[in-house]
């Protein structure tokens, strides 16, 4: 029987690839302010990607700051006042050709960020 993905992703929540080395943010996940949520829940990620307009990178930026919820312009625009991300990539140096497995990569990224924190917070 397979695996569901986030299963899969759960389980190996604890192995750092090289894909995660190479691009890592520079906002500390182990000092993360948490939102709680109106049902009880917390967050304390939700991210968003952009081309950043100066080094063409692409960025994975929370949404979540200082423990508050913000829309992506107001995030967007901390993120260029601070530089603070989650992750950065070079985008494929051809656009032409079929780079879905390059996004699925940034995807997987995304997906054990916010499961790791998930894992952290669990029972708060």
């Amino acid at each position: 029987m397979a695996q569901d993905k986030n299963e899969v992703l759960f389980d190996n929540i604890g192995q750092v690839t090289e894909f995660d080395k190479e691009y890592k943010g520079n906002i500390d996940l182990n000092a993360r302010p948490f939102l709680r949520n109106e049902d009880g829940s917390i967050s304390t990620e939700s991210s968003f990607g952009i081309r950043d307009r100066d080094t063409n990178m692409e960025v994975l930026i929370p949404t979540i700051i200082e423990g508050k919820r913000w829309e992506e312009p107001q995030a967007k625009e901390h993120y260029y006042k601070t530089g603070q991300h989650l992750g950065q990539w070079n985008p494929p140096k051809d656009d032409t050709k079929d780079n879905s497995e390059y996004y699925k990569g940034l995807d997987k990224y995304a997906q054990k960020l916010h499961l790791r924190q998930e894992y952290m917070y669990r029972g708060k």
